[in-house]
């Protein structure tokens, strides 16, 4: 299988392909694979679409970029809970 074929669930259980996922959930990730010292050729994968993407390291370097929830809430990643933390709310409908 390809890299960009990889199909992960999110804690949110939405399936997202490294091909599908947005900037800033590419952004995101990169800084969980780290903070998590997840395997250094997954790192390097997620790393290398960043440069394919043409993602600047300040770009990266400023995640964790708050996302929808679905049910109202802005979250980010809480890495000293870890856990999603709300830090927001949107208008559904």
């Amino acid at each position: 299988m390809k890299t960009k074929e990889f199909i992960w669930r999110t804690h949110l259980q939405n399936e997202v392909s490294l091909k599908g996922c947005s900037d800033e959930h590419l952004a995101n990730t990169i800084q969980y694979l780290n903070k998590y010292d997840y395997p250094l050729a997954l790192q390097r994968s997620f790393s290398k679409e960043a440069k394919v993407r043409r993602l600047t390291e300040e770009f990266i370097n400023k995640a964790q970029f708050p996302y929808k929830d679905g049910i109202g809430n802005w979250i980010i990643w809480c890495f000293k809970e870890n856990r999603p933390k709300i830090i927001g709310r949107y208008k559904r409908g």
